[in-house]
């Protein structure tokens, strides 16, 4: 049920999102727009959850391989997300990219209804004993691995958030040409996801992978700058 109803408000959101252009008073839309989102982040949020619980729940026994399956498919959308949406943005405006979105995103809670396979009624025993929230977090395994994973989402936003304008101002670019420059962080998380999570499963300890995947990461951004110490020009 956590499932559907995320993926109901998340659409339902994309869609108010679409129609907040029709708002004149700045400060209105910018009150409406932080609101709107974070509705949004929540049903995500639980539309995200859910998945992940239904994964590990049904595939036990390769659990990082799965879940690298499904990363694959965020990167796929990554891939194609700024692209379909600059080309949507230039066919019909600031309205037609959220409201497509909001569209495809309830097909597709109306075909997972259809067709994905009936949850049990009762948890098992075993989870509704487990431990809580605060307790986990508690656990330095479990927070350096949040932490890790906190700090990668972070970084994407940060790149939607200052590569795109800076992009779209120096280099003069449309919404369709800039979204294609994110083709490569999408390729490259689709193409590699489902080799880590093999790596995970049969290879080393996925503490080694977040080790080399955080150097990876401080790399590249370290490069995006560049850092004032690196001997290139912005």
């Amino acid at each position: 049920m956590m499932f559907y109803l995320g993926i109901f408000i998340t659409a339902t959101c994309a869609v108010l999102f679409a129609f907040l252009d029709y708002i004149q008073d700045r400060s209105l839309f910018i009150a409406l727009s932080f609101l709107v989102r974070i509705v949004q982040a929540c049903g995500n949020a639980a539309e995200v959850t859910a998945a992940f619980t239904i994964i590990a729940l049904e595939f036990p026994d390769s659990v990082a391989t799965t879940f690298s399956a499904l990363e694959t498919c965020s990167g796929i959308g990554y891939i194609f997300g700024p692209t379909i949406g600059g080309a949507l943005y230039e066919a019909g405006g600031f309205i037609l990219p959220f409201t497509a979105t909001g569209g495809l995103l309830f097909l597709m809670g109306i075909i997972t209804y259809l067709y994905l396979p009936p949850s049990q009624e009762d948890c098992p025993d075993e989870v509704k004993k487990g431990a809580g929230f605060l307790n986990l977090i508690r656990i330095p395994t479990v927070a350096v691995s949040s932490f890790a994973i906190a700090v990668t989402s972070s970084g994407i936003g940060f790149l939607s958030a200052t590569l795109e304008p800076y992009v779209r101002a120096n280099f003069k670019l449309s919404p369709l040409f800039t979204g294609l420059i994110f083709i490569i962080v999408g390729g490259t998380y689709a193409v590699s996801a489902p080799f880590w999570g093999r790596v995970c499963d049969k290879v080393t300890q996925p503490k080694i992978i977040t080790m080399v995947g955080s150097l990876l990461c401080i790399l590249g951004f370290t490069l995006i700058g560049p850092a004032p110490f690196m001997p290139f020009q912005p």
